[in-house]
């Protein structure tokens, strides 16, 4: 089923992605480590997959928030769901849509869109959904990468497709325009940036990592897949290893 596809590419991405870093601390791990969030807080993360970010951070997790997770998939919130039953209270999983989400005004202290408005049709109605659903004084959390993302695997699939396998468009959300984009609705936006690089001394994690992403497998089929296949190792008996960049960032901005 492509639900259970997309649940086990993300597995895929999250497992390589910490595997095969070179920073201390993990992107989950860090990004939790940057929120603030008061006693008995209200918190929605949107597009919140498998509740990964809760996984790796259980330990953190005050008692006292009340933790709602949505996704667009049935399947990534069942997997949530059941990841996550133990935590008490158990967290609200909702299947809804960032652009229209299902939620009373003021109602949460902090949003959480990790990787989230990068990938919307349209990120300034998403914005009015997330500031109409912020109480006062609550802050938005959205995290994205950057020009330089993973542009390392990105170029060997452009190598032997003949075209890239996803660009960004410039209304798309990053951390280049992130500021500019909530600027126009917070009056106070912090950026802090997590960069590192995933070493890889073998081919096929970073086969797996290309097909894992939807966009790319897509174009990595049939001779194509054969051809990035021995790119892959030619670079790395070449080098004895590849690196691919990790470029993300993490805004703050907080309604008044």
């Amino acid at each position: 089923m492509e639900g259970d596809h997309e649940v086990e590419g993300l597995h895929l991405r999250n497992y390589i992605q910490s595997r095969f870093r070179t920073r201390p601390e993990d992107w989950f791990r860090w990004q939790f480590s940057q929120f603030r969030f008061p006693p008995g807080a209200r918190i929605l993360e949107i597009g919140g997959g498998t509740g990964e970010l809760w996984v790796r951070n259980l330990k953190a997790i005050s008692p006292s928030w009340q933790i709602y997770i949505s996704d667009l998939s049935q399947e990534m919130m069942d997997t949530a769901r059941e990841k996550l039953q133990k935590l008490l209270p158990p967290p609200a999983c909702t299947v809804c849509d960032a652009q229209r989400l299902p939620f009373a005004g003021a109602t949460f202290h902090a949003v959480i869109a990790d990787g989230v408005l990068d990938q919307v049709n349209n990120v300034d109605r998403t914005l009015t959904e997330i500031e109409q659903i912020l109480a006062r004084g609550g802050c938005l959390y959205a995290s994205t990468g950057g020009e330089d993302h993973l542009k390392e695997l990105r170029e060997m699939v452009n190598v032997v497709a003949g075209q890239a396998p996803y660009g960004r468009s410039s209304d798309q959300f990053t951390i280049e325009n992130g500021a500019r984009l909530l600027g126009a609705r917070f009056p106070n936006v912090e950026r802090k940036d997590y960069v590192d690089r995933l070493v890889f001394q073998e081919a096929q994690p970073i086969i797996v990592y290309a097909l894992s992403e939807s966009s790319m497998a897509s174009t990595l089929t049939g001779e194509c897949l054969v051809r990035f296949s021995q790119l892959v190792e030619q670079r790395l008996a070449e080098r004895e290893r590849i690196e691919i960049i990790s470029q993300k960032g993490l805004f703050r901005a907080c309604k008044t």
